[in-house]
């Protein structure tokens, strides 16, 4: 699960353009009888404009994917639901035949496979969709492999469907 912000068991994880040159990421507790919201911290995005946000299965990991400058971060979650510094960040380089929208790099999403093991980071202003494996160095983004879209399709979104056999992209 992921977007703009991210709920996973008793915590919110937000991006925001706050705070911080070029960005953030912030961690929320939520009262369990109120739905009250609790600023646990904040750590700076490792780029500019982030705009997606996720978290691993186990709550261990938030992954931030930077739209500005084509980077995604990966954060330890610590017990009390806050972050630590960045343990990685991956900078994507190329740029796409749009001049406009695509001078450069533009991570738009940040999303894992069913399984945990791989980051899927649909990149707008290089036409690919990065693949990371994530667990064989948890908390490191290991590239892996690329999938080269259509010149100008500009991918956005990633997910995959319930039974874990399909994706699709935006």
């Amino acid at each position: 699960v992921g977007s703009e912000m991210c709920i996973r068991d008793s915590f919110l994880y937000a991006v925001n353009e706050v705070g911080e040159p070029g960005g953030g990421v912030s961690a929320f507790a939520i009262a369990q009888e109120t739905g009250n919201l609790t600023f646990l911290n904040h750590q700076p995005s490792q780029g500019t404009a982030p705009c997606h946000v996720s978290v691993d299965d186990a709550g261990t990991f938030v992954y931030v994917a930077n739209y500005g400058s084509g980077t995604v971060s990966v954060y330890p979650i610590r017990e009390d639901g806050s972050l630590n510094e960045a343990s990685d960040v991956a900078k994507h380089e190329g740029s796409g035949p749009d001049a406009w929208r695509q001078r450069g790099p533009h991570a738009h999403s940040i999303n894992l496979s069913p399984d945990n093991h791989f980051a899927f980071v649909a990149d707008l202003g290089i036409d690919k969709l990065m693949v990371y494996d994530v667990q064989v160095r948890p908390g490191k983004l290991i590239p892996h492999a690329q999938v080269t879209i259509a010149p100008g399709a500009g991918p956005r979104h990633f997910t995959f469907h319930p039974n874990g056999r399909y994706a699709y992209l935006i």
